[in-house]
């Protein structure tokens, strides 16, 4: 798993944890 890929996850988690 790359870095980037990694902060991409996150930025989504977050998206889908404020909905």
């Amino acid at each position: 798993i790359n870095k980037y890929t990694l902060g991409l996850i996150r930025f989504f988690w977050n998206w889908i944890q404020d909905y």
